[in-house]
C-alpha cells in the first residue's frame, strides 16, 4: 500500500473483512500510530430513527465531506482492528468536530474517567 493510500483518522473506507463483501468503516485510531500496519475502525450502517437516543450510535450525515449517499450510524460498539491491506476504497471524511463526538462516545461506552 502506497503512502498515499494509508488510512488516516476520520476517513471513511470500504474494507474487506475476509467474507468477500465490502464493509463501510470509519477510521478512529490516532494518526500517531500510522506506522503500525493496522487501524482501529468503527463499522457504519444505514441510519435509522430508532438510533436517535443511543449514545453508541453516532449519526454521520451524507453531506460533504463524508461523500455518503445517505446518513449512516457509526456504531462505536463495533470496533475492529483491521490490517491496512484490507482497505479497498476511500469514500470520504468525517468532520473533525464529529470525530471528537465519536471519540467521546467511545470513552463513554468503555466507562473511561480521566484521572484527577
Amino acid at each position: 500500500m502506497s503512502t498515499a493510500n494509508v488510512p488516516r483518522r476520520g476517513e471513511i473506507w470500504y474494507v474487506d473483512l475476509g467474507d468477500r463483501t465490502q464493509t463501510l468503516v470509519l477510521v478512529v485510531s490516532a494518526n500517531a500510530f500510522e506506522r503500525l500496519p493496522v487501524r482501529l475502525v468503527a463499522r457504519l450502517r444505514p441510519w435509522e430513527d430508532r438510533f436517535n437516543d443511543l449514545v453508541w450510535m453516532q449519526r454521520l450525515d451524507s453531506t460533504w465531506p463524508t461523500q455518503l449517499s445517505a446518513p449512516h450510524a457509526v456504531d462505536v460498539l463495533q470496533l475492529y482492528s483491521i490490517d491496512v491491506h484490507c482497505f479497498q476504497k476511500l469514500v470520504g471524511r468525517a468532520p473533525a468536530t464529529k470525530m471528537d463526538e465519536i471519540a467521546a462516545a467511545i470513552a463513554l461506552v468503555v466507562d473511561y474517567v480521566p484521572p484527577t
